[in-house]
């Protein structure tokens, strides 16, 4: 990383009041995007947690992210959920994927409030966005968050999907080698983090624009 400063400074505002109001004013440099970007991402969240106006460091973490390679992910390692994704996916979904590139899983997996309210106190946590802020409860997960939320079985079978295809999905030849950890024969990686999404009844999912 080259130069970076990050200064904060006293700011008077005169006003009809004998005295001034003091407030600080945050500015943070850097001697490329990129750099200022990662610095960005870093103030973030510890201005997030105390309610401070972060809408323009927002707009270059957003670029500091879209500017980065994608992340090959972590070796697809086989599972003990075979047997259960063999019931959500089967040959049917196989096909329909292998024929459009995509398909739809229902798993017909519940949970329970307890697990809804905990993710809703992780979010909150993480974020800082309450049921006031928003009434939709999207938000990533390692393995020990899913863990503490109660949705570890959830995280353990979407982890395993990408290993079941590797074993199971016929792959077109490609000029191209997969970036490691993936393999000619074993392609598809994992991610580190699940995203969970919970929304309130008769809402749903609203492309990002």
């Amino acid at each position: 990383m080259g130069k970076a400063k990050i200064l904060l400074r006293p700011n008077i505002i005169k006003n009809e009041a004998p005295s001034g109001v003091l407030e600080y004013i945050l500015s943070v440099g850097a001697d490329n995007e990129k750099d200022l970007g990662f610095l960005c991402n870093k103030l973030s969240p510890l201005l997030d947690r105390e309610n401070l106006s972060i809408h323009p460091l927002r707009e270059k973490v957003a670029e500091y992210f879209n500017s980065l390679p994608p992340d090959p992910g972590c070796l697809a390692r086989s599972s003990e959920y075979e047997k259960v994704l063999n019931e959500i996916i089967g040959e049917v979904n196989l096909k329909e994927l292998e024929a459009n590139g995509f398909v739809v899983l229902d798993s017909k997996m519940m949970t329970t409030p307890l697990v809804a309210r905990n993710l809703s106190e992780l979010l909150v946590e993480k974020t800082g966005q309450s049921k006031s802020t928003r009434s939709d409860t999207v938000t990533f997960l390692t393995e020990q968050n899913a863990i503490d939320c109660g949705l570890v079985d959830q995280f353990r079978i979407l982890m395993s999907i990408a290993s079941y295809l590797n074993e199971n999905l016929d792959f077109e030849e490609s000029e191209f080698e997969p970036l490691s950890p993936g393999t000619v024969s074993r392609p598809l990686t994992n991610p580190l983090e699940i995203q969970a999404a919970e929304y309130e009844e008769g809402e749903y999912y609203t492309e990002h624009r």
